[in-house]
């Protein structure tokens, strides 16, 4: 991960786990913690219902899918999301995949309107 996302590591966050309430499961309070000393605004989670808005509209938080992430970051810059997905695509060797693929693989696991809205992208490319 650090190779991969420099600035993605977040340190000191363990000092506010004791401070973290309302989650339905105590040992998801590291993430909030991990967020707010990360000056995150976004918790990108596939289990909503562990970070309700009640306890991260008090650290100025909010949670979404990967899929809704996925279509903001489309929406931001479609340009570059075509270009990593195609860059993944092309650096699959073992097994190749193609786009298709991908985008079955993306819509199957967790991104189902991202993989969609990008086959109508792709198909207009």
């Amino acid at each position: 991960m650090d190779e991969a996302f420099p600035d993605a590591r977040v340190e000191n966050w363990e000092s506010l786990v004791d401070s973290i309430r309302g989650v339905p499961d105590s040992d998801d309070r590291h993430v909030i913690a991990a967020a707010i000393e990360g000056n995150a605004s976004v918790i990108v989670t596939d289990n909503l219902r562990d970070f309700p808005d009640s306890a991260l509209e008090q650290h100025s938080l909010h949670a979404v899918s990967s899929d809704e992430f996925l279509l903001d970051v489309l929406d931001l810059n479609q340009v570059r999301v075509v270009k990593a997905l195609e860059a993944m695509v092309e650096k699959r060797r073992r097994p190749p995949v193609t786009m298709d693929e991908l985008l079955y693989r993306l819509e199957r696991s967790m991104a189902p309107r991202f993989a969609d809205e990008m086959r109508g992208i792709v198909d207009e490319l």
